[in-house]
């Protein structure tokens, strides 16, 4: 029997309880929401909605040809996954939204011997209801899990009606004799894009989405609205359906408001107290050196019980090491048990182009081709099954950040997704005291929150990789570009273990150093090269023991390494005050302790820190990895920003573009689990640059950073066009393009690379400096005056112009 019905609130968020994400549907309408009032908040909007239109396009074409709304995937993870076999320990949820077919699948064994029951979840939003279980929640009760070989699976037909005025915003695995509100096993959520396109679909899911009220808000005061918020679209004239642009303008102005302006009634901050759009959304030691004393960033010396003495459970930075390093306090996941680690704040630009995962790869398994993971046995014979085994579904869901896990949500186990960032960083950062009980410490950021900061986080910076190589004009930079994409022989038939490689030479017969950089940096971004880690497939397959034909391919792009950063000696951190930084292992939930064992912490060589993997033995690694040997693995950063965002690496370890490179010759990396990797794709460990080609590398890096800084400053300019009548926005946009014009500048003289495009660069910023001054009161660009009375538009007109030039002198075809 199904039972639909609504649950009472909950005042604090149980620890097993998932804060499922989505939108809900049951909306209260009792107050609106604020609009943005900060200028920057809209000028950032503006900007970026393009982008996340474009991004949806692309999304929802490649959902309708894999079903559309018929096939809807919801990964089930663990809500407590305090071990690396806990976040493998995956369910899979499939939903036919249109007709009413739920399926799913879990692992087993699992831990109740009575069995376990799938719940949907239809979780409203409101100003006073976040994303845990609240007034007016919804939850349908699927049905009971049966056993199937070695796990359980479940199918209900709920009927074509079920989902019309029922939004599916989370799911719940829960004991059979439990209650969605008490312990949840396990749990997941669709991700943004699904959400809003499933709100879309029908004239009824959207009048009951919380997007509905987003819509009814004064369109003029995001200064983006010029197009109606309904508009009809075929093929049903007659019903009236939103036009999903405006949906996603207003979404990412509402995002940007809040992750500069919301405090969610805790502590103070924001998400730009450390995500500064000041400072290139990140934190370095001459940006906290400018701030006053009292601004938010430093809420551990004005409550010091926030504070972390690098032992305390859960407390956040520690004072000297902010403001020496520009690291900031992460509590574990375990923040009863665990102390802080201090990491540096990651720039979010280009997120969208550094999560998206490869197209999905569904892989038939069953008895006779298991997966690489614990799966329930496959159906009858004649039928399979299948699970996605991409990055997209496969923990973490959307890697981003140096642990690649995003912001990781404690009471929940909730990790990986742009949407869990914001309930995550709120609970963990945000907090008035150790203690982080929601309502209390701060509140649950509600659905239409989550989703609206997430829009904005996408809409950052570039939404794709860069196409290398590209036209260069400075030689040092053209050779850097060389040396970056010399993989040392894994494209060439090159085996592991066989160093006699062919060396790479230029028409001179110089020798072209193998950077091997574009293997986990492809393109410049932060995958990995899809041809190159196909190598290693055939490796997993044995380790797993699974015959390479049966194998299917992981989508290994977005990866995290072990690099030995972590072993650099004379870290910031750590000459500024050694006793209060713990060692930072990375990606992993796994304490470890210094002298502990395998057995005692997880980690045969004991050099402690947060949370680790440990390694298994991998074919053709020289020198072979040891079992149980512990991983402090990082997330692989994009490089396009990299020049203009220091310091670098997790822990600020050095300050400039040429250091960071440098980092890539020493011992620390050349001993390191990735230096072992690359041996066995290339069969040559590590590598080993003279230093004429670390300093090419970096000239390179510069040249592509400015490139994206004047693509940054021509659309921010162009976005001034679209104004209207908010001269205020017209003045920060003009104010973000001659900042990104100063970044440029900068990157490229402080190396002397290509001095022609600087000198272009300050002519540019010459005349935005004079259209900053000219004609304060009034919306330059209205149609109401005369173009020779409009010196700011006219000295626009020529950036656009001047910054085309200096690209070309960059980059002769861009």
């Amino acid at each position: 029997m199904r039972r639909l019905r609504m649950v009472a609130r909950v005042g604090v968020l149980s620890a097993g309880l998932l804060a499922f994400g989505g939108g809900g549907v049951w909306i209260a309408r009792d107050s609106a929401a604020p609009v943005p009032s900060d200028v920057r908040a809209v000028a950032a909007g503006m900007v970026g909605a393009p982008r996340l239109r474009a991004a949806y396009a692309n999304w929802s074409r490649a959902h309708e040809a894999r079903g559309g709304d018929r096939r809807v995937e919801i990964v089930l993870g663990r809500s407590d996954p305090h071990t690396l076999a806990d976040r493998v320990q995956l369910g899979v949820l499939r939903l036919d939204l249109v007709d009413g077919v739920v399926e799913a699948t879990l692992p087993g064994p699992l831990d109740e011997a009575d069995g376990y029951v799938l719940w949907l979840v239809d979780n409203p939003t409101s100003p006073d209801n976040g994303l845990s279980a609240d007034v007016g929640d919804r939850f349908l009760e699927v049905g009971r899990f049966e056993p199937r070989g070695t796990g359980y699976a479940l199918q209900a037909e709920l009927g074509t009606r079920a989902f019309e005025r029922f939004q599916v915003d989370g799911a719940l695995v829960v004991p059979a004799d439990g209650d969605p509100t008490g312990r949840v096993s396990m749990g997941g959520a669709p991700d943004l894009f699904q959400r809003i396109y499933t709100s879309v679909r029908t004239p009824e899911l959207f009048a009951e989405s919380d997007y509905a009220d987003l819509l009814s808000e004064d369109a003029t005061s995001f200064g983006i609205g010029v197009r109606p918020a309904m508009a009809a679209r075929k093929p049903n004239p007659d019903r009236t359906v939103v036009d999903v642009d405006v949906l996603l303008d207003r979404l990412i102005a509402r995002g940007a408001d809040l992750f500069i302006n919301e405090t969610f009634d805790g502590n103070g901050r924001t998400c730009s107290t450390c995500h500064s759009l000041a400072n290139n959304l990140t934190l370095n030691p001459g940006f906290i050196a400018g701030l006053s004393d009292q601004d938010p960033l430093f809420i551990t010396e004005q409550i010091p019980e926030l504070a972390s003495d690098g032992v305390k459970p859960g407390a956040l930075d520690v004072p000297e090491i902010l403001r020496a390093t520009g690291l900031v306090g992460i509590p574990g996941p375990d923040t009863v048990a665990n102390p802080a680690i201090n990491r540096s704040v990651t720039h979010l630009r280009g997120l969208r182009a550094t999560v998206v995962p490869p197209a999905p790869v569904v892989a038939p398994f069953g008895p006779e081709n298991p997966a690489p993971f614990p799966l329930p046995d496959g159906p009858p014979s004649g039928t399979v099954m299948g699970i996605t085994v991409d990055n997209a579904t496969v923990p973490p869901f959307e890697r981003a950040g140096f642990g690649g896990d995003l912001a990781f949500v404690p009471q929940n186990g909730r990790f990986g997704r742009a949407r869990d960032a914001v309930p995550g960083a709120t609970a963990l950062l945000l907090t008035r005291s150790l203690a982080r009980v929601p309502g209390v410490d701060f509140r649950m950021p509600t659905d239409l929150e989550t989703d609206a900061v997430a829009a904005f986080f996408f809409s950052l910076g570039r939404s794709a990789d860069i196409e290398l190589p590209i036209p260069l004009s400075d030689p040092i930079a053209r050779r850097g570009q060389a040396v970056f994409m010399n993989d040392g022989g894994a494209l060439n038939g090159n085996q592991p273990g066989n160093a006699s490689v062919v060396p790479q030479v230029d028409d001179f017969g110089n020798r072209i150093g193998a950077g091997k950089c574009n293997i986990c940096h492809f393109n410049a971004g932060a995958l990995t090269n899809p041809v190159v880690f196909a190598s290693v497939e055939p490796a997993f397959a044995s380790m797993l023991g699974i015959p390479r034909d049966q194998f299917p391919s992981l989508g290994l792009r977005n990866m995290n390494f072990e690099t030995g950063v972590e072993r650099l000696s004379s870290q910031p951190a750590n000459v500024v005050a050694a006793d209060k930084k713990g060692r930072d292992a990375g990606f992993g939930v796994v304490p470890h302790t210094p002298g502990g064992s395998a057995s005692s912490s997880g980690c045969a060589n004991g050099r402690g820190g947060f949370g680790t993997l440990v390694m298994v033995p991998f074919p053709g690694a020289d020198p072979p990895d040891v079992v149980g040997d512990c991983i402090e693995a990082f997330n692989t950063q994009p490089l396009v920003e990299v020049a203009d965002t220091p310091p670098f690496f997790h822990n600020n370890a050095v300050s400039t573009v040429e250091m960071a490179v440098e980092f890539y010759n020493t011992d620390a990396f050349n001993q390191s689990a990735a230096a072992r990797l690359l041996g066995a794709v290339t069969g040559t460990n590590g590598i080993r640059l003279e230093a004429t080609e670390v300093q090419a590398i970096a000239s390179f890096l510069r040249a592509i950073n400015a490139l994206d800084n004047i693509r940054e400053a021509r659309e921010n300019l162009l976005a001034a066009f679209r104004v209207g009548s908010r001269p205020d926005v017209e003045q920060q946009l003009i104010a973000n393009a001659t900042m990104q014009i100063d970044d440029a500048i900068q990157v490229l003289s402080a190396a002397g690379v290509n001095t022609r495009a600087v000198d272009r660069l300050l002519d540019v910023r010459a005349g935005l400096q004079r259209a900053g001054v000219a004609d304060e009161r009034r919306g330059v660009f209205s149609r109401f005056r005369r173009l020779d009375r409009r010196p700011r538009f006219v000295e626009v007109v020529r950036a656009l112009a001047g910054l085309d030039r200096a690209r070309q002198s960059i980059s002769p075809s861009r």
